[in-house]
């Protein structure tokens, strides 16, 4: 009988080790399960991180692709710009010289030969 309590006091000090382990195992497999859950959610935000890097890139390459259409037609706009700007200056000079012109021409007293030919200038002219 000694024997046998001896038996059951051992195999007893073993149930309780392995229910420690057992309740050890349960801690750590919960704390598992929420490391997974982390990983997962960083996962995900690693999966929309990559697709939005991978749209701003795409739209880079588009405005690239513009610029370099840009820098291609850059030499033809900068010659019709200065045919434009000439254009611009030659018209305002032509209007102002047109303008000076007139102003001078009919400012001044009519030529001797206006009044012989042109009775309305003759009548015109104050007499001394």
């Amino acid at each position: 009988m000694a024997e046998e309590n001896g038996t059951l006091g051992r195999l007893s000090e073993k149930m309780d080790g392995i229910a420690s382990d057992v309740q050890e195992l349960k801690s750590q497999i919960s704390s598992l399960s929420s490391s997974l859950e982390r990983l997962a959610r960083i996962e995900e935000r690693h999966n929309n991180h990559s697709a939005a890097l991978e749209r701003a890139f795409n739209n880079i390459k588009e405005m690239d692709d513009r610029v370099k259409s840009i820098e291609v037609q850059e030499p033809i706009t900068k010659l019709v710009r200065g045919w434009v700007i000439g254009g611009v200056i030659g018209v305002v000079s032509m209007v102002a010289i047109s303008s000076g012109t007139l102003m001078f021409v009919t400012s001044r007293q009519p030529a001797p030969t206006q009044i012989i030919f042109d009775p309305d200038v003759a009548n015109k002219i104050p007499k001394k």
